[in-house]
């Protein structure tokens, strides 16, 4: 059982080793003894114990047993190396593009994959006796299962996924419904295919403002643009872990360059968000030196100007959160 310390005895008996000896002990639990009984009825005792024995290992999950499984926690609780995947880890394969139900680990900067640790395919088709899809250790698949060996991997792998805490929902996202100019093939993941935009284009981008509804790209595009809230997600925890949330990350400032905690630390990470530049400095009726702090009384007609707009999208009332109106005289 997963759940148990695996030192704990739980039944079986014990034979004299003195020659002399015609008897023994029953042990049922470490502190419950009976006896003592003739040879010829602890005999058959061995033999039931045999017995059970085999069934057990028979219905052992055949790519990972419980060792290996405690040494994965410690490695997630205690390696600073040891990255867990909560995108892919502990989902059901047809929750997960019919990849198997497992743990898995963040690939390194030369690799393109996640690692597989460990994890189990017991898909619905394949949920047909005597055979319950196959196990998997790193890049090994095991054997073919059967019931009890697909029972035994599912539930060392729910021992893990029970002590984690999900990836919470992203709350900022693309419209999916937006086509810039009701052009229906400049959608936002059109307008910003991954990894294919310098940061400088990207930039350009969601500076543009939309002819129909007057906004602005990254109005319609915010995860695209980075203009999401700058705030820190309360429901993020690093690696599953209930005590490392960002707050543990502003301790542990390297993680940030992780994906996923840059995206729901932002405000601990300086992670690219909807707000003003600090840096910008503008012209304004003829007078320069503007900041974007004092758009407070002439934002309706200075934010018209799209650069202005970009560098002050707090200010210019383009972020979800808008800012308190304060009168400057």
């Amino acid at each position: 059982n997963p759940g148990t310390d695996i030192t704990e005895f739980i039944f079986g008996h014990s034979l004299e080793t003195n020659e002399k000896s015609e008897s023994g002990y029953c042990i049922d639990l470490p502190d419950v003894i009976h006896g003592p009984f003739p040879i010829e009825q602890l005999q058959a005792c061995t033999s039931r114990m045999e017995a059970y024995c085999e069934d057990i290992e028979t219905s052992m999950c055949p790519c990972f047993e419980y060792q290996q499984i405690r040494f994965i926690e410690k490695q997630i609780v205690g390696d600073a190396r040891f990255v867990l995947d909560m995108n892919l880890s502990c989902k059901l394969p047809e929750l997960n593009h019919s990849l198997p139900y497992g743990i898995y680990r963040k690939a390194f900067k030369n690799q393109e994959l996640p690692t597989l640790i460990a994890g189990t395919d017991v898909r619905a088709d394949k949920m047909f006796p005597p055979y319950y899809g196959n196990c998997f250790q790193k890049t090994i698949m095991g054997p073919e299962m059967t019931k009890d060996q697909a029972r035994n991997c599912i539930g060392l792998v729910d021992y893990i996924c029970k002590s984690l805490k999900p990836l919470p929902v992203e709350k900022c996202s693309d419209e999916p419904t937006y086509a810039k100019n009701r052009i229906d093939d400049r959608t936002c993941s059109a307008l910003f295919p991954q990894d294919f935009l310098s940061d400088n284009s990207t930039q350009r981008r969601c500076g543009k403002t939309d002819y129909f509804p007057g906004k602005m790209v990254s109005e319609h595009c915010r995860k695209s643009c980075g203009s999401c809230t700058c705030t820190d997600d309360t429901d993020f925890y690093f690696n599953g872990q209930a005590d490392r949330g960002c707050d543990w990350i502003a301790d542990h400032p390297e993680y940030c360059e992780d994906y996923d905690v840059a995206r729901f630390c932002k405000q601990t990470c300086g992670t690219p968000c909807c707000r003003d530049n600090y840096d910008f400095r503008f012209e304004y009726n003829k007078k320069s030196g503007y900041r974007c702090e004092l758009l407070q009384n002439i934002w309706e007609d200075a934010c018209k100007d799209d650069e202005i707009a970009q560098n002050c999208p707090m200010s210019c009332r383009k972020c979800e959160i808008q800012p308190m109106t304060v009168i400057i005289d």
